[in-house]
């Protein structure tokens, strides 16, 4: 893996690599209508590219921990589910050659990460409101995006045998088609919110 690494007045250290690309899916959801600690919950989709290899972490909702499975470039592609937020993952990314290594994630409330993680990736989030589905928020400066493997050890990880991949097409799927050529002109334009019936 060839990187470049810089520390900044903060004692933060950004690794900027060549080879190697990092990108996310993390969505907020708010439920107005419930008053107990399920009225916000996360949903995320974290993936590091490294030449054909491929680093998955995923929670779906009410998922208590998170699923990580590595499997090759090809293998995604093919896969319609994991493929779907891939794709959307690069469109939020804001530099997907970049990793933050901070000295550990603050966490919020909700719990969203059941151990301490330290690598951030740079990338826009979404909230989303779950009965309003017409409107989306593109947050570009939340803290929330941090991988749970130190990146530099997917050189040596080994492949999840394919059985264990998830093929199943995902129902949320549907609820984000509205989104899928909005999101870049969105962030180009230095819009937060997403009008889906604009």
């Amino acid at each position: 893996m060839n990187s470049t690494i810089t520390t900044d007045s903060n004692e933060i250290t950004h690794h900027t690599f060549t080879n190697v690309e990092f990108s996310a899916f993390f969505n907020s959801i708010f439920n107005l209508e419930v008053s107990t600690s399920l009225a916000m919950f996360h949903e995320y989709y974290f993936f590091i590219k490294y030449g054909e290899k491929v680093y998955i972490e995923s929670k779906y909702f009410s998922s208590h921990k998170a699923k990580t499975i590595v499997i090759s470039f090809e293998d995604l592609q093919r896969n319609t589910y994991l493929k779907f937020y891939y794709d959307k993952s690069l469109m939020l990314s804001n530099n997907k050659h970049l990793v933050i290594q901070k000295s550990k994630y603050k966490e919020v409330s909700p719990r969203i990460y059941r151990e301490d993680r330290f690598w951030k990736i740079d990338t826009a989030t979404i909230n989303s409101i779950v009965w309003n589905n017409n409107c989306y928020d593109v947050k570009n400066e939340e803290d929330l995006c941090y991988v749970k493997i130190n990146p530099y050890d997917l050189k040596n990880m080994e492949y999840t045998p394919l059985e264990q991949v998830p093929k199943c097409s995902n129902p949320i799927i549907d609820l984000y088609s509205g989104i899928i050529d909005k999101i870049e002109n969105c962030k180009n334009k230095n819009i937060n919110r997403l009008e889906l019936n604009a």
